[in-house]
């Protein structure tokens, strides 16, 4: 321990001596791959009682971070510049943190450090939106100001990053009326674990507002997740607005719980000014009773007369679509033809569900047993198989990934048939999170979202549980690279827009930090518990009404601060 804070100070000390700038020298320094304890980080000996002492206040913890122990203050006349003038996007992302930072009226510090300017500097103009899209950014700030900071990204996401990592550094000093930023010089370099990072939001049991799709978009970036995963529909309800099959929102709940057209572009607009790729999700051939209330011929002919099938309307009614209508097919392949063209969709995963199939809704269904002999069909099972590849081949023909819950695997694992489940399927778990080592040894892309600790639905599950999860448990050391990452997920049954954003933050931002940093960075929920509290203070001022961490609204008069 010891020996790393006198490498610290070595640094600058020998960096200072010889005249060295951090900021004109950008290119020729080099990090030392060792990961900097939080122990060994200068703290500014003047901070109030309510501020941590010796921890970086950055969340998620940063890959490599070196700073000092000098306040550099921040001039009125603040600017961010940019080389990347042209882009739209990153311009929406500098005036957006602009004022998000700066919402008091400073004074002018007679100070030597004064800090003018931060220059973001991008190096590509792509802004393509993908799965592995680079989010990588460094930051360069040093102890005298003079020659401003630096964020440097390879693309305008990167330096989104970077903008919300300088939001969590940058302070306002009420007493004296100035910003400033602590423990400088600061030298950040900053990359994600994992190339997908997300959360599973259900817009089908309760429908939420595109204000307040948007609001969680935004506090889906300021944890430095990058993935939206809309479970759009299911049984409950079909919100989702068809040109091509206009009949089929006659399943959303009301006439004004629907996403039009335009509300969905929005969405996907929105998500994208904010780095976050928007993943829709049309579950089939099961969870789709609300297909059947605009086109009933879509759903099994006396369903009804089957136990497992005759749970009412909004509780369960888990009805699958019938597999042997020709309508179904039609209905389900157009779907997937629209909802993944260039107007819309533009993000190449897409999730098609595969779960919980209630095969007894086709025990009562002539047609269905007529059409099963006729295609030589022996079981329900290899039933939904069939429908599943085609279902699988329309994404792939379309050139989309399909991505599937864990029940398909499983599925075509367990079928007596030779037909495997296609290679470029990813495999969503969300039961045993040891799954995985099958998933990836079989080939199979994975993704974690384990019921426990994942399912935020779930009030017993506390942010230290979510913390502690490793998603890479088990995976043998050469299949590492098909874990892509993971999701924590809301299911809505029991929440609304009234609670959503208190039931998933702050629990949700401890999977940001473990799908973001190392795992040298992010294994201790003691070191992390004082940046989480500090975090969710930041989502508060933002207007994100995170919960206190284990507690579902405050217990006693406090700051949140000293929490």
């Amino acid at each position: 321990m010891k020996l790393k804070f006198i490498f610290l100070i070595l640094f600058f000390i020998i960096g200072n001596s010889i005249g060295i700038k951090i900021s004109k020298e950008i290119n020729k320094i080099k990090f030392n791959d060792i990961s900097i304890d939080s122990e060994i980080l200068s703290s500014d000996s003047s901070s109030s009682s309510s501020e941590s002492s010796k921890i970086i206040n950055i969340w998620p913890m940063p890959k490599k971070v070196l700073n000092g122990d000098i306040t550099v203050y921040i001039s009125p006349d603040f600017q961010f510049t940019t080389n990347l003038t042209k882009s739209t996007t990153l311009k929406k992302a500098m005036d957006r943190y602009y004022k998000l930072i700066f919402t008091e009226d400073s004074k002018s510090h007679s100070g030597i450090s004064i800090l003018n300017e931060i220059k973001i500097l991008v190096k590509s103009e792509d802004e393509t939106l993908q799965i592995g899209f680079d989010e990588s950014y460094e930051i360069y700030i040093d102890d005298s100001g003079d020659d401003g900071g630096k964020i440097i990204a390879e693309t305008v996401y990167g330096a989104i990053r970077g903008l919300e990592t300088l939001y969590q550094m940058i302070g306002f000093d009420y007493q004296r009326e100035y910003y400033q930023i602590k423990h400088c010089p600061w030298i950040i370099k900053d990359s994600p674990r994992y190339p997908h990072r997300g959360v599973m939001l259900d817009t089908s049991r309760h429908f939420y507002s595109v204000d307040v799709l948007k609001e969680f978009i935004e506090a889906l970036a300021y944890n430095k997740f990058n993935v939206f995963h809309w479970h759009a529909v299911d049984s409950q309800s079909f919100p989702l607005t068809s040109t091509t099959f206009p009949k089929i929102t006659k399943g959303s709940w009301s006439s004004q719980e629907i996403y039009s057209t335009r509300d969905i572009k929005e969405i996907i607009q929105h998500a994208k000014e904010h780095g976050i790729r928007v993943e829709l999700e049309i579950d089939m051939p099961g969870h789709a009773y609300s297909w059947g209330i605009g086109y009933p011929s879509v759903l099994p002919a006396n369903f009804s007369h089957s136990i497992e099938c005759q749970q009412p309307c909004p509780t369960e009614c888990n009805i699958p679509l019938d597999i042997s209508s020709k309508e179904s097919y039609v209905i389900a392949m157009g779907l997937l033809e629209e909802f993944n063209g260039v107007s819309m969709f533009n993000e190449s995963f897409f999730h098609i569900g595969g779960d919980e199939v209630a095969y007894p809704c086709w025990n009562n269904s002539l047609r269905i047993v007529d059409w099963m002999k006729q295609e030589n069909i022996s079981t329900f099972q290899d039933a939904a198989i069939f429908f599943e590849i085609k279902a699988i081949e329309q994404l792939i023909q379309l050139g989309k990934t399909p991505v599937m819950w864990e029940d398909a695997y499983l599925l075509f694992a367990s079928s007596g048939i030779t037909e495997k489940l296609p290679e470029e399927v990813i495999v969503q778990i969300y039961h045993n999170p040891l799954l995985a080592l099958n998933t990836t040894r079989d080939g199979y892309k994975t993704l974690q979202s384990p019921y426990w600790p994942y399912y935020l639905d779930n009030p017993s599950v506390d942010w230290e549980k979510v913390y502690e999860f490793e998603p890479s448990t088990g995976i043998h050391e050469k299949k590492l690279h098909l874990l892509l990452g993971g999701e924590t997920c809301m299911w809505s049954e029991l929440v609304d827009a009234s609670n959503l954003f208190a039931k998933v933050f702050p629990r949700a931002s401890a999977t940001a930090e473990r799908l973001w940093s190392t795992i040298e960075n992010s294994n201790s929920t003691t070191s992390a518990k004082p940046r989480l509290e500090r975090f969710r203070c930041s989502l508060l001022e933002r207007g994100i009404g995170a919960a206190p961490l284990n507690s579902t609204s405050p217990q006693d008069p406090n700051s949140c601060y000293s929490s």
